[in-house]
């Protein structure tokens, strides 16, 4: 059990063992694939698609740019097309993610979803101890488009305790936790019942699927895009205010996102933990400059919680 107040902040180097691609991998997978993956769609798409994808994949090579969100804000003519070529990666790599025993030995010694599933299970021995879990005083905040975390994180509890539960209690009752997706991503059906979109695990070259890269795109917004008035950034603000400790688990600290979170300032007097892994000396000086203080490690996602957690 959980007992301390923490948010874990969730960045792509969080995520990458489960099969989901860094910033440059990302990079990497649109300028060799888009193309060819949306070629496969042309039944189903307009031609003008295919004419947009050759320009935008060719520039964006060519800019050298090594983020899509940052090269999508200074060419917002590639917006749409550019939110459909990550939503294709993105639900590709959801379709082949892999967790816990389906890992490579290396990878399982650094799941960190399933030692934190496990933490969270303490002191639960019983089939009727059940309503305990939602005592973990914990709150997730993501970076990354993918559902991995939500989807991992529900099925294991849904497997954890028998069927009947679930059929008498509500499920907000006895699973409170809300991964605040800060760039947006379809709810999973669990989230919302009425207008969500299934964990990956159909990626055929259909009708279906087509449907699925426009929701899971549509649902997309990238790092430069107008929040003011998004609920999640508020969301994920108070989740740091209540917190006693927060935890930065593969994040990049990226100068935009420090500030959506109002970092420092929201976590001033609070124990900071957080991964660095790579990071030359003055690299490391200016992330604890920019938080303010706290505890970073080179080390993964996994070492740092059972260092801290």
């Amino acid at each position: 059990m959980i007992d301390t107040k923490t948010t874990f902040i969730l960045g792509a180097g969080s995520n990458m063992i489960y099969g989901f691609p860094s910033g440059r991998k990302l990079r990497y997978n649109i300028i060799k694939n888009f193309e060819k993956e949306l070629n496969q769609f042309r039944s189903f798409i307009p031609s003008g698609y295919m004419i947009s994808a050759k320009s935008f994949v060719n520039d964006f090579k060519d800019s050298n740019i090594q983020s899509i969100d940052k090269f999508l804000n200074l060419r917002r003519n590639y917006y749409d097309i550019g939110k459909i070529a990550i939503a294709i990666e993105i639900l590709k790599a959801e379709k082949e993610s892999k967790f816990a025993e389906d890992l490579e030995v290396e990878e399982r010694n650094r799941d960190w979803y399933f030692f934190l599933y496990n933490k969270m299970l303490d002191e639960i021995d019983n089939p009727n101890d059940f309503l305990k879990f939602k005592d973990n005083t914990i709150s997730f905040v993501t970076f990354n488009y993918d559902r991995s975390f939500d989807y991992f994180l529900y099925n294991s509890f849904r497997n954890s305790f028998p069927s009947e539960i679930f059929q008498a209690q509500h499920t907000v009752n006895i699973f409170p936790f809300e991964v605040i997706h800060m760039y947006g991503a379809p709810k999973l059906g669990w989230q919302d019942i009425n207008n969500n979109l299934d964990y990956c695990r159909h990626y055929e070259y259909d009708e279906r699927t087509v449907n699925d890269i426009r929701h899971m795109a549509d649902s997309m917004k990238i790092i430069y895009d107008e929040r003011d008035s998004d609920e999640n950034f508020v969301k994920a603000q108070s989740a740091l205010m209540n917190s006693d400790r927060v935890f930065f688990l593969g994040f990049g600290y990226a100068k935009e996102n420090l500030e959506i979170l109002g970092i420092p300032n929201r976590i001033k007097d609070k124990n900071i933990y957080g991964t660095v892994l790579g990071c030359t000396k003055n690299e490391i000086i200016k992330i604890r400059k920019d938080l303010g203080a706290g505890h970073l490690n080179d080390t993964d996602c996994m070492m740092l919680l059972r260092l801290y957690l």
